[in-house]
Protein backbone atom coordinates (compact mmCIF):
# COMPACT_ATOMS: atom_id res chain seq x y z
CA UNK A 1 0.00 0.00 0.00
CA UNK A 2 1.27 3.48 -1.14
CA UNK A 3 -0.98 7.06 -0.49
CA UNK A 4 -3.82 4.60 0.11
CA UNK A 5 -3.63 2.80 -3.06
CA UNK A 6 -3.07 -1.25 -3.55
CA UNK A 7 0.78 -2.06 -5.16
CA UNK A 8 0.87 -5.42 -6.95
CA UNK A 9 4.31 -6.93 -5.84
CA UNK A 10 5.85 -10.39 -6.47
CA UNK A 11 7.19 -11.99 -3.33
CA UNK A 12 9.64 -14.74 -2.93
CA UNK A 13 8.76 -17.68 -0.75
CA UNK A 14 10.81 -19.20 1.41
CA UNK A 15 10.05 -21.78 4.26
CA UNK A 16 6.42 -23.22 4.88
CA UNK A 17 5.43 -24.51 8.17
CA UNK A 18 1.90 -25.26 8.36
CA UNK A 19 -0.58 -22.26 7.38
CA UNK A 20 2.51 -19.92 7.65
CA UNK A 21 4.81 -19.02 4.97
CA UNK A 22 8.43 -16.64 5.02
CA UNK A 23 8.97 -14.05 2.39
CA UNK A 24 12.38 -14.32 1.65
CA UNK A 25 11.74 -11.05 -1.15
CA UNK A 26 9.46 -8.00 -1.69
CA UNK A 27 7.95 -6.97 1.06
CA UNK A 28 9.62 -5.08 4.12
CA UNK A 29 9.16 -5.73 7.76
CA UNK A 30 5.79 -3.45 8.81
CA UNK A 31 4.44 -3.24 5.26
CA UNK A 32 0.77 -3.82 5.69
CA UNK A 33 -0.29 -6.97 3.24
CA UNK A 34 -4.03 -8.37 1.83
CA UNK A 35 -5.42 -11.19 3.66
CA UNK A 36 -8.98 -10.75 2.52
CA UNK A 37 -10.65 -8.90 -0.18
CA UNK A 38 -7.84 -9.88 -2.89
CA UNK A 39 -10.69 -10.53 -5.50
CA UNK A 40 -11.77 -7.75 -5.79
CA UNK A 41 -8.49 -5.95 -5.65
CA UNK A 42 -6.51 -4.34 -8.56
CA UNK A 43 -3.42 -2.13 -9.03
CA UNK A 44 -4.10 1.42 -7.45
CA UNK A 45 -7.37 0.40 -5.92
CA UNK A 46 -8.19 3.02 -2.95
CA UNK A 47 -7.76 0.95 0.22
CA UNK A 48 -8.30 1.18 3.88
CA UNK A 49 -6.56 -0.35 6.66
CA UNK A 50 -8.69 -2.66 9.03
CA UNK A 51 -6.80 -4.18 12.40
CA UNK A 52 -7.80 -7.09 14.02
CA UNK A 53 -9.89 -6.47 17.54
CA UNK A 54 -10.71 -2.66 16.32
Amino acid sequence: MENNKAVLRKVSLGIRQGPYYEVDEGIKEGEKVVVMGQQRLFEGAEVSVEEEGK
